[in-house]
């Protein structure tokens, strides 16, 4: 009921209008429809630094974008490491890909521990196999909720890229803040291309038209190589129903009203539950 169900389909019906002549129906470039790759990219300031369309890969939903990060890093019998608890789908991906899941406990407010997790890069003696990767949500986690302090994220990157370790980053809830300004993602202080951020459309605008993406820093050209091995391109019509419903600078108002309406629904549970 919170989806903007009416713009949606005014965007729909602008698209309609060139998608079914000539080469609509043809297939798209593998990388995502470049409309759209231009308009995410412009958005995305938050990560500290600009991010051109060429960097982009869209995906079909996050989790996609997630699944083709892993491919893009590991092979089979690497270690992933993780936060605990984790998103399960994370886990169930990590077994279906033949890797393994080194879990490190996470604090419902600071997030990872990161002694812990130092702990666990240096001290390769115990296992055989090798760290190939770290997959976190720091921002609104899935499922404690929490947003790891800006300081801790810092570290947490600094850290991987002294162990040359590359971080797959869920930023998927990170318009949905109630506050006045977007939490920084880990992607910022990204500096030797080793983060790869996905996000989505799906939990903010249409969860249908799984339009994810990737921001691939240093891998882009494995996971491109990956998205065109597996499916060849994405499906273009809602590429262009969300590139249309961005241009027409309806979304930030849709988020605003989004926002409010979910921070009411969590004062009202919070308070539900002081309650009984």
């Amino acid at each position: 009921e919170l989806l903007p169900l009416r713009q949606l389909a005014s965007s729909a019906r602008n698209v309609r209008r060139h998608y079914f002549t000539g080469q609509g129906l043809g297939y798209g470039h593998p990388q995502g429809e470049e409309a759209l790759r231009r308009r995410i990219a412009a958005r995305m300031l938050h990560v500290g630094r600009q991010v051109d369309a060429g960097e982009l890969v869209i995906t079909n939903g996050c989790m996609d974008a997630i699944q083709l990060c892993l491919r893009a890093v590991a092979q089979p019998g690497d270690i992933i490491i993780t936060e605990s608890p984790t998103f399960t789908c994370y886990l169930q991906l990590i077994e279906q890909l033949g890797l393994m899941a080194l879990e490190i406990p996470t604090d419902p407010q600071n997030g990872i521990d990161l002694g812990l997790l130092e702990e666990a890069l240096f001290n390769g003696a115990w296992r055989r196999n090798r760290v190939a990767a770290c997959l976190f949500n720091p921002t609104f986690h899935n499922p404690l909720g929490f947003e790891m302090p800006v300081e801790r994220k810092r570290a947490l990157v600094e850290m991987l890229a002294a162990h040359h370790i590359p971080l797959i980053e869920d930023d998927v809830y990170g318009e949905l803040h109630f506050g006045p300004v977007r939490p920084t993602p880990l992607k910022c202080f990204d500096s030797r291309g080793l983060v790869l951020y996905c996000s989505s459309y799906s939990k903010t605008l249409a969860p249908d038209f799984r339009v994810g993406w990737i921001v691939a820093g240093r891998f882009r050209e494995q996971i491109v190589r990956l998205k065109f091995n597996s499916s060849i391109a994405q499906g273009k019509l809602p590429q262009l129903v969300v590139a249309d419903f961005l241009e027409s600078g309806q979304y930030d108002r849709h988020l605003r009203r989004l926002r409010a309406a979910l921070n009411h629904q969590v004062s009202s549970t919070a308070r539900a539950i002081a309650h009984y």
